[in-house]
Parts: C-alpha cells; sequence; structure tokens
C-alpha cells in the first residue's frame, strides 16, 4: 500500500471518528461549537502528508497514524466533555453532601425531585427545576433522587444505578450530566438507552471502574434507600417534587410535570408567610 493511500485512509478515518463524536452529543448542541471539524481534519492532512515523509517504515507510518488519531479524538472528547461541564457549572464537586445538589447548597429553598428516567413525564419536566435554579440566582437548589417504577425495570433501575456509579467515581457535576445524558437518549417507558457504559464513558468514566461499580452493591444501595424514602413518604409516581424551605422547614409537594410558575407561585407564598 502506498503512502498516499494509507494518507487518504488516515484522513477518511479521522472523519469517521469525529462525525461518531456529533452523533453521541446531539443532545447537547455541541456541534455549532465545533464547527471547525473541516479545518482541524485538512490540518491533519496536512501534518500526515509531513509524517509520510518522515517515515521509511510503513509500521512505522500507520503507528504514527493511529496514534494521532487516537490523540486528537481523546481532545475531541475532553473538549466536548468540558462543554457539558459548563452547562452544569452550578453542580459544585464540594457540597459536602451525599445528596445530588444542582445549585447552591446554601440556598433557601430545595427541589427535591423524585424521578425516573423511563418516565415520559419526567423527561418532559427534566430541563423545569434547572431553568428554575438558574433564574432565580442562589434561592433554590435541585436535589434529585432516584425513583425506578417497578413497570419501567429493568431499564430504569438500571440508569438509576448507573447515574449513582458516575457520581460516586467522578463527582456531583458528572451525576448530574450523566443524568442529562440519560433523559437525552433514552426511548422511554422501560426502553432504556441502548449503550449505558458508552455514555458514562462519554463522561469521562473509566470502563471499568465503571463495571465494577455497576456489578458492585454500592450504587444499587443507594437506589433502593432512595426508594424506601419515596415509599415512606407515599409517593407513588414521578415525577413528586417537594419544595421545602430550608428556613422554616415547611413543605409542599406538587406532583406531574409542572411548569416553572407552578413552583415559582408556591416559593412566593412561603417567602410572604415569613416576610422575608
Amino acid at each position: 500500500m502506498s503512502n498516499s493511500t494509507k494518507i487518504s485512509i488516515a484522513i477518511v478515518s479521522l472523519g469517521i471518528v469525529l462525525a461518531a463524536g456529533f452523533t453521541v452529543w446531539q443532545g447537547y448542541s455541541v456541534d455549532k461549537k465545533l464547527s471547525a471539524t473541516n479545518d482541524n481534519i485538512q490540518k491533519l492532512a496536512a501534518s500526515v502528508s509531513v509524517l509520510a515523509q518522515k517515515v521509511s517504515e510503513p509500521e512505522d507510518f500507520e503507528s504514527q497514524v493511529i496514534n494521532a488519531l487516537r490523540s486528537i479524538q481523546n481532545d475531541r472528547m475532553q473538549e466536548l466533555i468540558e462543554l457539558k461541564e459548563k452547562q452544569f457549572e452550578l453542580a459544585s464537586n464540594t457540597n459536602n453532601t451525599d445528596k445530588w445538589i444542582y445549585g447552591d447548597i446554601g440556598a433557601r429553598f430545595t427541589l427535591v425531585e423524585f424521578s425516573d428516567t423511563e418516565c415520559p413525564y419526567c423527561k418532559r419536566f427534566h430541563d423545569t427545576p434547572k431553568k428554575i435554579v438558574d433564574t432565580l440566582q442562589g434561592a433554590v437548589n435541585w436535589e434529585f433522587v432516584n425513583l425506578p417504577l417497578g413497570f419501567h425495570n429493568p431499564a430504569a433501575e438500571a440508569q438509576a444505578i448507573a447515574m449513582e456509579c458516575v457520581g460516586l467515581l467522578k463527582g456531583n457535576k458528572a451525576f448530574w450530566m450523566m443524568t442529562d445524558g440519560i433523559f437525552k437518549h433514552t426511548r422511554g417507558n422501560g426502553q432504556g438507552v441502548s449503550d449505558l457504559t458508552a455514555l458514562a464513558l462519554d463522561n469521562g468514566v473509566d470502563k471499568e471502574e465503571f463495571e465494577k461499580c455497576m456489578a458492585s452493591d454500592v450504587a444499587r444501595q443507594n437506589v433502593y434507600d432512595d426508594i424506601n424514602k419515596a415509599q415512606k413518604l407515599g409517593i407513588t409516581g414521578t415525577p413528586a417534587t417537594f419544595i421545602v424551605d430550608n428556613t422554616t422547614g415547611k413543605s409542599q409537594v406538587l406532583s406531574g410535570a409542572q411548569p416553572p410558575e407552578a413552583f415559582l407561585s408556591v416559593i412566593r407564598a412561603m417567602t410572604a408567610d415569613t416576610g422575608k
């Protein structure tokens, strides 16, 4: 095989690698932010041409092209992870709590959501708490509690465990990134995500560590603890969201995929009761 042929193969391979990345991340609208893909391919073409001139042995050439492709793929993946991290910048990895919290840990109000990633209403509702937290500038945070419903298993339970594993392995921010990814990619109603391991890897988790966590009882027990908590509160459907006033200890639950205005109304009423 001539060097020119190998160059062509290398360039096409890079295109496939980058295209695969875009397929995985379509849900995050990052394709526009990485619109320079063609420029990257052209730059690689130039680099490979120079490399071909320097390498005398075909085996060395092929090895170095493979390494170059892997390096570019890793760089792209890291860039995509960083873009997602920015979307969830309010999810601190230093909140010193065993809860999954998005927003200021010291916020007066907490939206405690019991959710099932296979529930269509939960999927419809998923962006609402984040919008409220992002809008109210530290006054509200959002706590996610897994409640996989029996008729959505085994997919719902497996996804809940996967979210716990990613959080345990990579921290609070990664938990929210994984949760968002599952909601975006699940087919819903028990059909699940096609490849949970791939989705975890897309959030920077080591494959071996993730699979080990999935096989252990630690994350699974966390999910069962959440289910027990829901049962004690009498929650049988999702989404169910408690608006908790952390100042007074009072709370009110709203069931279903309620609009932001419903939560803001409760928050205003609770605020008026205390005059603060």
